[in-house]
Parts: structure tokens; C-alpha cells; sequence
């Protein structure tokens, strides 16, 4: 959970990145590097979903194995 932010942080700088290289290799002003830091938004947020999902899972998970234990030792 703690890499979130150095996962949105680097997809976003990767996105950019390419886009200012297109930019420079094709000379067409900011265009690619806007387009590419909203890709890297794009994709940091989805690893931010897909974080917040694993984690939700997982504590969904641990709920049911605890109301599972608690009914075992109940007998």
C-alpha cells in the first residue's frame, strides 16, 4: 500500500517523459508531452484501483477467516 504514491508519481514522470521526447524528435510543441502526462495519469491511477481493490479483497478475506475461526472455537 505504501508504493501507491511512487507508482502514481513514476507513471506520471514516465508519461511525460515520452511525450517531451516525441516532442522534441517530431517538433510539435507541448501536444505529446500533454498527451502522454495523461496517459501517466491514466495509468497511475489505475494501479491506484487496482491497489484499493487488492486491499479491499484482502480484508474481505480476513472478515470472513475471523467470523469463521469465531464460530470454530464456539463449539
Amino acid at each position: 500500500m505504501s508504493s501507491v504514491g511512487l507508482e502514481m508519481a513514476l507513471a506520471t514522470g514516465i508519461g511525460w517523459g515520452i511525450g517531451y521526447w516525441l516532442d522534441s524528435k517530431y517538433e510539435t510543441g507541448p501536444w505529446l508531452m500533454l498527451v502522454g502526462l495523461l496517459f501517466g495519469v491514466a495509468a497511475g491511477f489505475n494501479g491506484l484501483i487496482r491497489t484499493a481493490n487488492q486491499v479491499q479483497a484482502n480484508a474481505a478475506r480476513d472478515a470472513l477467516e475471523a467470523k469463521a475461526a469465531a464460530g470454530k472455537g464456539a463449539n
